[in-house]
């Protein structure tokens, strides 16, 4: 007998299920369910992954999923959990941000196979429908009274003064439109989403036992934070984006293996599709050598690659051979990039190496000092390294030192580097 249900709460993604039998149906293969993304940015973030991490290993569990982009309900913006209405987005935007999400999403599901993913947006059907046989259709399953029961639209109506608009007050009902719609034409019988969905889901689980007479089921993923109290998926530079161009894969590395020993292994659960038997044996062992970081190296290693894919991975591991500490005198292109969004760069020219570039006005080329007499007093100190070599007063940089022939690694201390790139 199966025990997915099990492995989701073991895994961490059950904060909350409707009283519908859902832990039977999950444990039995084939049932189609779906996740909803409103198409509010061009991508997401770590912070949406959660339920989508869920979506896939579900999938992975023998059910298929449905991932409805919001290109209707993004023109008008879900209000739960904020405390002010969001900006409309134009049609254009919320397009252009549908097509930068179904390729994101595709990473992580499988279109492929007998329980494929599949991509709908709620604009096929939504943009379609007529006000009054939306309200004669949808409108009349819902009670005034109830909506404004519903905490996302009661905390508004309290904690702040401008209220909320009839527009953002019509959201839930079109939420619960598309879970009927998708129920009679895939025969979708589970939501997931987010705790702060939970409103919205539980309209269309309603909406579709008082239409149909059926059963429909919702489960709900917890809202995540850090044991540091610090928001999850954010870094002083802001959110931790998919998108490359936004947030380096170099940068997504570092952020999973800087998270807290505390977060580390419940994180692999959520975040990867190891094995659990595996997480535990990495637990133990992370247990018995803190120091190794080993959850963590893991988890980065896991997610990237996820992500990115395996090249751009080893194009991290190998830029951070050179930053802590390996000698190495080739990097690839890739490894080159990702030594230059790790650490500021200064170009320098061909003829600034004729002579030779001494280090000290190296040092304060690369912004690792102020002055040269700065500079000659961290080189006095051994506090100055050219490719993880400690440097002598003396010593001139030339092309032979420039890695690959294009960067030079200049580090003051253990954690203060700056790259020379030759033009």
């Amino acid at each position: 007998m199966n025990d997915f249900f099990g492995e989701l709460k073991e895994r961490g993604f059950v904060a909350q299920i409707t009283n519908t039998g859902i832990e039977k149906a999950l444990d039995q293969k084939g049932l189609t369910f779906y996740l909803g993304l409103d198409p509010t940015a061009d991508s997401l973030h770590i912070g949406h992954i959660v339920p989508i991490m869920l979506a896939a290993h579900l999938q992975k569990m023998g059910h298929k999923p449905i991932i409805l982009v919001g290109g209707a309900t993004g023109l008008i913006g879900d209000p739960s959990e904020k405390d002010r209405e969001r900006p409309l987005l134009s049609k254009s935007q919320v397009e252009k941000n549908v097509v930068a999400i179904k390729g994101q999403v595709s990473r992580l599901l499988s279109f492929d196979g007998k329980n494929s993913a599949q991509i709908v947006n709620n604009a096929d059907w939504l943009v379609s429908y007529r006000l009054i046989d939306f309200l004669r259709d949808i409108g009349k399953h819902f009670t005034i009274n109830e909506l404004l029961g519903r905490e996302s639209i009661k905390q508004r109506l309290t904690s702040r003064e401008q209220g909320i608009s009839f527009t953002e007050f019509s959201y839930m009902m079109l939420q619960a439109a598309d879970y009927l719609e998708l129920f009679q034409k895939y025969n979708c019988r589970l939501q997931i989403g987010g705790t702060d969905q939970w409103g919205n889901i539980i309209a269309g689980v309603d909406l579709i036992k008082r239409k149909l007479g059926k059963v429909a089921h919702a489960l709900v993923v917890p809202l995540l934070t850090r044991s540091d109290g610090k928001k999850f998926g954010k870094t002083e530079a802001g959110a931790v984006w998919l998108d490359p161009d936004k947030t380096s894969p170099y940068q997504m590395y570092q952020y999973w293996l800087n998270v807290a020993d505390e977060d580390a292994v419940g994180f692999l659960k959520m975040f990867t599709f190891l094995p659990l038997e595996q997480i535990r044996t990495i637990a133990n062992q992370a247990k018995k050598d803190p120091g190794q970081r080993l959850a963590q190296k893991a988890l980065a290693c896991e997610f990237v690659s996820m992500i990115h894919g395996d090249e751009e991975l080893a194009a991290i591991t190998g830029a951070c051979q050179l930053l802590f500490g390996e000698e190495k005198d080739r990097v690839s292109d890739k490894e080159l990039a990702c030594l230059c969004s790790a650490a500021p760069q200064k170009e320098i020219s061909q003829k600034n190496l004729d002579l030779g570039l001494s280090i000290d006005e190296a040092v304060v080329l690369a912004g690792l000092a102020g002055s040269k007499k700065e500079a000659r007093r961290l080189i006095d100190q051994g506090g100055v390294y050219l490719n993880n070599r400690r440097c002598r007063f003396e010593e001139k940089i030339t092309k032979k030192d420039f890695i690959s022939g294009k960067v030079v690694l200049l580090r003051a201390g253990k954690k203060r580097y700056s790259i020379l790139v030759l033009k």
